[in-house]
């Protein structure tokens, strides 16, 4: 029976290099951020944003540093924004997923928690990373300062919170620490695969 397992984790903490490390495996692996890009090119996607948010497109096109700078400043734009785009992401996510012929089949999903999507995936693994470094990898990869970093990262649910820790316990979410070298993430997934 095939079991499709999401990656997760805050913004920062290294979801992509776990997806990465499974590609390397010879596991099958999808992403919602792909998926999203590929919205970007779509008509009626454009044309349903401009609707939305009219001034993020200019040209018949998106400008993704406009959409960016508004969904972080403005929590109702940003439900607004999940509201249009998280119901076609997932569905073409787990059509890919379920056509895959492996039997193991893993995905990127960002925002699971925040979508009530863990319920379409038979295991959770959450990536955690100190905030520290979090940040550090945000400023690194977007070219923004700390405080735009926060911003994004309190966008996002608190994995921290005890009452998170709690319900990934009870939900037996595999955690997947991200706070040492390469060679620790590795080990770290391998005893995680074990499991699977």
């Amino acid at each position: 029976m095939k079991k499709r397992v999401a990656i997760t984790g805050g913004i920062g903490s290294g979801k992509s290099a776990v997806l990465a490390l499974l590609k390397e495996k010879g596991y099958s692996t999808y992403s919602c951020d792909e998926i999203s890009k590929e919205l970007f090119f779509e008509a009626e996607y454009i044309y349903r944003i401009e609707q939305a948010f009219p001034s993020v497109v200019k040209n018949g096109e998106i400008v993704r540093e406009k959409l960016r700078a508004l969904i972080f400043s403005d929590t109702e734009a940003r439900m607004r924004l999940n509201e249009i785009s998280h119901p076609i992401i997932m569905k073409r996510l787990l059509a890919r997923m379920d056509n895959d012929l492996g039997d193991l089949v893993f995905a990127e999903v960002p925002l699971l928690f925040e979508g009530g999507f863990e319920k379409d995936f038979c295991e959770t693994i959450i990536v955690k990373r100190k905030i520290k470094d979090r940040i550090t990898a945000i400023c690194s990869r977007d070219k923004i300062g700390e405080q735009d970093a926060l911003k994004k990262i309190r966008a996002q649910i608190d994995y921290d919170s005890e009452e998170n820790a709690k319900r990934f316990r009870l939900m037996n979410a595999y955690l997947l620490e991200n706070n040492g070298d390469l060679n620790e993430l590795k080990a770290g997934l391998e005893k995680i695969l074990s499991s699977l």
